[in-house]
């Protein structure tokens, strides 16, 4: 059972590491927004 333990710590690890990107991802992508809005003179690059 020592594969299986070592599994589920890998899966949480991966899970919780693609949690963290997604919020950063989303969090970045509605801030370029509200620079966008906002009409801003330093505009965002987008790629």
């Amino acid at each position: 059972m020592k594969v299986l333990q070592l599994f589920f710590d890998f899966w949480f690890a991966g899970a919780s590491l693609s949690a963290l990107v997604l919020i950063a991802y989303y969090s970045s992508k509605k801030r370029k927004n509200y620079a966008r809005i906002k009409g801003d003179n330093n505009k965002v690059v987008q790629n």
